[in-house]
C-alpha cells in the first residue's frame, strides 16, 4: 500500500496491516528481516536465526523457532508491498 502525504511517500508492508501477530512478534520478524533480508532466503538457516533471536532478546526457544520458521516460509509475503 502506498500513501502519499505532503511530499513524503510512505510504504506499508503487509505485516503492518495484519493483526495476527502481537507487537513482540512483529518486532522479532522485523529484526530478522533487517538482519537477513529477503534476498538471502536461500542461505537462511532457521536454527541460526532462532539462536540469534535468543541471544539478542533472551526469549524462549519455542517462540524463537516459531518466528524464524514463520520468516523462512512467509517472509517474502509479509514484507512485500500490498494490502491483505
Amino acid at each position: 500500500m502506498r500513501i502519499k502525504k505532503k511530499y513524503v511517500l510512505l510504504e506499508s508492508n503487509l505485516i503492518d496491516s495484519l493483526n495476527e501477530f502481537n507487537e513482540q512478534e512483529k518486532r522479532l520478524l522485523f529484526v530478522l528481516n533487517k538482519e537477513y533480508g529477503i534476498a538471502n532466503i536461500k542461505t537462511f538457516d532457521v536454527w541460526v536465526a532462532a539462536a540469534f533471536l535468543i541471544e539478542l532478546f533472551d526469549i524462549p526457544y519455542d517462540l524463537a523457532y516459531e518466528m524464524s520458521t514463520t520468516y523462512f516460509y512467509n517472509g517474502h509475503k509479509l514484507f512485500g508491498k500490498g494490502t491483505p
